[in-house]
């Protein structure tokens, strides 16, 4: 893709040109990408409700990425325009589209941990931290680590040091700066490992 390597203006005009050209041929992947550039000021003026119209039209035309996109703007756009609901209902939709993904995964664990857009459902948030923790997610293993070590207050029946222990040993494996913190206190107390 065009946007990919070092950032040369020209090269990403080049490239918003090309996904034009595939959007009007029908290209649901070229709307999604249309949505990046805009989202992200790449060949084109940072346009925020452009981006949406883009991801939108990507994910209506059956982009998974094009529903990640979309559901990423609600989570995390602007403070007016976030809509959790939303965001969970997109992030679902793509899991329908066999996007199985740590971009679904997480997000779809943090709602249901804080009860944001869904009910709390602390089985459904460590099965989608679970699912992320599978693609290598440092974040994903780094609240498994939490949910396991009894820190969150919901999720005090799961201590499992054990688990705990293991999950901030992948997390800090994947560069997590913070679980490096957790696998050193948790050797240093001896909490879940044997002592050394």
């Amino acid at each position: 893709m065009c946007l990919h390597g070092s950032r040369d203006e020209k090269n990403e005009k080049e490239a918003v040109r090309l996904f034009r050209k595939a959007a009007k041929r029908g290209s649901e992947w070229a709307y999604t990408a249309l949505g990046y550039c805009y989202r992200y000021g790449r060949g084109v003026e940072e346009n925020y409700e452009e981006a949406k119209r883009y991801f939108r039209r990507g994910a209506h035309d059956g982009d998974s990425d094009g529903y990640i996109e979309l559901a990423l703007c609600y989570l995390n756009g602007r403070e007016d325009d976030r809509d959790l609901e939303e965001a969970v209902r997109l992030l679902k939709r793509a899991l329908t589209c066999r996007l199985y993904d740590s971009r679904v995964y997480s997000p779809l664990g943090w709602a249901y941990l804080n009860g944001e857009g869904v009910d709390q459902d602390i089985d459904q948030a460590v099965l989608h931290y679970w699912e992320s923790s599978d693609f290598d997610d440092p974040d994903a293993q780094y609240l498994l680590g939490k949910i396991y070590s009894g820190y969150f207050e919901n999720c005090e029946g799961r201590k499992d040091m054990t688990q705990a222990a293991r999950y901030f040993r992948l997390a800090a494996s994947n560069g997590h700066e913070n679980a490096c913190v957790q696998v050193s206190m948790i050797l240093r107390d001896g909490q879940g490992v044997e002592k050394i």
